[in-house]
């Protein structure tokens, strides 16, 4: 049962969300063809409770709890969807002011030193994804505030960009000329 008359999310969605998260194979691998498998046949809570079992209790992997909390939302537990988004978005931030000296240790041994730390697209969803869960628990006043958070995120990136790119330009050799 959904709050306000809104529909659920859609399962496909959840599936496409899978996909950016895991890429290699062996014990990941068989634990995401587990959950699509679930998800396919519409069963969320075992889809979740598969891959609760799959990862470890104190994942420190941001795709991992978005991963969770997709499901969890999916499942209609939006407070364990919520927990899970929230961790995500700590460790990724976390992971964004240590990764200057990651990136120099890359550099030396392999790009595998780098925990991943998730990209803009899903540190925004994150935003999005936390104003669906408020919706869906019936908290209208709470889901703006995530609007304007993402937002404001996406504001900060855009500006950023932008600044990386001219500096670019001018370290070509080409100020716009």
């Amino acid at each position: 049962h959904v709050p306000c008359g809104l529909p659920s999310p859609p399962t496909w969605l959840l599936c496409a969300a899978f996909l950016f998260g895991f890429g290699c194979a062996g014990k990941r691998t068989l634990l995401m063809g587990q959950v699509r498998t679930e998800l396919r046949s519409t069963s969320t809570e075992q889809a979740l409770a598969a891959y609760e079992k799959g990862v470890k209790k104190n994942t420190e992997r941001v795709d991992e709890l978005l991963n969770l909390g997709l499901l969890a939302l999916e499942a209609g537990q939006y407070d364990k969807a919520l927990t899970s988004l929230n961790e995500a978005d700590k460790l990724a931030e976390e992971r964004l002011t240590k990764s200057l000296s990651r990136e120099g240790a890359s550099l030396l041994t392999s790009d595998r030193v780098r925990a991943y730390q998730g990209t803009v697209y899903d540190s925004a969803m994150i935003y999005y994804y936390r104003a669906l869960c408020y919706l869906l628990k019936g908290d209208a006043s709470a889901a703006p505030v995530e609007g304007r958070r993402m937002d404001s995120y996406l504001d900060v990136n855009a500006r950023e960009s932008k600044q990386t790119e001219k500096k670019e330009t001018v370290r070509q050799g080409g100020a716009g000329v």
